[in-house]
Parts: C-alpha cells; structure tokens; sequence
C-alpha cells in the first residue's frame, strides 16, 4: 500500500475527536443553561408535588412559583394558584389566577379559572367587610338567662314598685293585700288584728271590814 495514504488515513481518524471537541464547545451557552434550567425546574415541580399531596399547600405553592420562573409553563401557574387556594392565601391565588388568563387567553382551563376568580373576590370582599364592621350591642345583664329582674321594672307585663327605704331597726309596715289581709314583708300572713273597741278595766276590788257592833 502505498505509504502516503496510509498517512493520510490515519491522519482523518486523529481527527474525528478534535472535530468532536470542537462542536461540544461551540454550542450556545444559552442552550446548556437552558438544559440546566429545565432540570431545576423538574427538581422543584417533583418537590411541589409531593408537597400537594401530602396538603402542605404553602410548601406546594412556592415550589410551583421556582419551577415557573426557570420554566414558564402554564401548568406550572395554574398549579401555583391552586396550592395558593387551598393554603388559605386568597389575594395571592387571585393574582395568579388572573396573570394566568392574561398571559395564557387560550389555555383550556380558562372557564374553571374565571369561576375561581369570581369566587375569590367574593371572599375577599367578605372578609374586608367583616373586618371593617362595628361590633355588635351587647346584652344587658337582666336579660341574660336566669339573672333577677331589677326592682321597679316592669317584669311579665306588671309593674313591681321599688320598696321604701328603711333604716337599721325599724320594722317595715305590711303591704295591705285586695283581700284586706295584711302581708308581712316576707310574705307570709301576718297574724289577725282585732278591731274591736277595748273593755272598760275592771274594778278594782275593796276591803272588807267587819260592821261596827255599838260596842265601846
């Protein structure tokens, strides 16, 4: 064989691994920072995941947001504002919610969004009123159950006047009744009184002495 072939046979394999070389290190740096991108974005999605399916949504939530911002996918949003949702995050979940109809017009879930939407400022809109409102009036005291109506109210339609005041000592006269038996204070009858006028007072007895005889 002829030597110069043979050398330049030899000289085309050398080459194969340097031409090799050379096309790795050409490609674009966006190309393999894109490759190392979408390997990220996987690790966080399989992260979110298994966060959501175990219900720890706010854990869920963030995950889905990294894996978003290495890969923008529409998927990846709507599941963000779902682990949002469901972690009790309202006005976060209705932004996403949102930004996920803006950016994606023609995503197939836009129906079940835009009732998410409307459900989510609903309840927004709920708890700002209730913050906002005053506190109710509270209820007396006498109308709590079992507590003793005040004296000079009018309990069960009848009016109870307050009782005189009395001082340390003195006896509280009888209140008269229809009947015209009088009451004591503690409601018991008090004894009968009679109202007959008083007996004269008997005489007071004399002295018997013995007759005078006419003896002197």
């Amino acid at each position: 064989m002829n030597p110069s072939l043979i050398r330049s046979r030899v000289a085309c394999l050398l080459s194969i691994p340097v031409l090799a070389v050379a096309l790795v290190a050409g490609l674009p740096a966006n190309v393999a920072r894109a490759a190392g991108d979408s390997e990220e974005a996987r690790a966080f999605f399989d992260k979110a995941t298994a966060s959501f399916a175990l219900g720890h949504y706010p854990v869920a939530a963030e995950n889905f947001e990294k894996a978003f911002e290495l890969k923008p996918d529409p998927a990846l949003l709507y599941n963000a504002a779902q682990a949002h949702r469901l972690a009790g995050n309202k006005e976060r979940a209705l932004v996403l919610y949102q930004n996920y109809l803006r950016l994606y017009s023609k995503a197939g879930k836009r129906a079940e969004v835009e009732a998410r939407v409307e459900e989510l400022k609903k309840a927004i809109e709920r708890d700002r009123e209730v913050a906002t409102s005053p506190p109710t009036g509270t209820m007396p005291s006498s109308s709590l159950p079992g507590a003793p109506a005040p004296v000079g109210e009018p309990t069960g339609g009848a009016f109870t006047p307050a009782p005189p005041a009395t001082r340390p000592g003195e006896a509280t006269a009888p209140a008269p009744t229809a009947g015209g038996t009088p009451v004591a204070a503690s409601g018991s009858p008090a004894p009968a009184v009679d109202l007959r006028p008083p007996a004269p007072p008997a005489a007071p007895p004399t002295l018997v002495t013995q007759p005078d005889s006419g003896e002197s």
